[in-house]
């Protein structure tokens, strides 16, 4: 499996949690997506950062939505944790 394929598998695999577990999100092409939360994003870069992963710093937000870059299974796994198990 090349890499384009194997980037395209985990995305949709993420837009599968998303969906899921019902977090609002933009669908995208690319390897991040705009999600909206109602944690705040300063407490889930805490936790993320408490497991050694650190999130792209960036100012794109649309209506209260954030980016989150995508990354390998396991750290998206880690990440998707965060997001919809811990309870903060």
């Amino acid at each position: 499996m090349n890499i384009k394929s194997k980037l395209i598998k985990e995305r949709k695999r993420i837009i599968g949690h998303l969906k899921e577990n019902r977090i609002d999100y933009f669908p995208t092409e690319t390897n991040f997506l705009l999600i909206k939360l109602n944690k705040k994003k300063n407490v889930i870069e805490e936790e993320l950062e408490k497991r050694n992963i650190i999130l792209y710093k960036s100012n794109d937000n649309y209506n209260y939505h954030w980016t989150l870059p995508l990354s390998t299974p396991s750290i998206n796994d880690a990440i998707i944790d965060v997001l919809i198990y811990n309870n903060f």
